[in-house]
């Protein structure tokens, strides 16, 4: 099995491959929040909604068997396309909305 390929039967297709600060905060887990927290810091990469010219994306997080950040772009009816590995150079092509 490709490491990015997902059984759609048993996925969400608007759930993002990985964790995102969004989808860790919510269980109020401390170990998993400061997990999450270290490795955005570690590697430079934040998990969550960002943006390119050609649309909206979420940037996820695996830790399992090692840390790696993955990157789905989001169709318009809020579904996630396949993700795909995320190098450093492709997000730094990205954006966040700065509140």
């Amino acid at each position: 099995m490709s490491d990015t390929s997902k059984s759609s039967e048993n996925h969400d297709p608007r759930s993002p491959r990985g964790h995102t600060r969004a989808t860790v905060e919510p269980q109020k887990d401390a170990q998993l929040s400061a997990k999450l927290k270290r490795t955005e810091e570690k590697f430079g990469i934040e998990t969550g909604v960002r943006f390119k010219e050609d649309g909206q994306y979420i940037v996820s997080v695996s830790f399992y068997p090692e840390p790696k950040f993955y990157i789905q772009k989001m169709n318009a009816d809020h579904t996630l396309q396949e993700p795909e590995v995320l190098a450093q150079e492709e997000y730094e092509q990205t954006w966040a909305l700065q509140l």
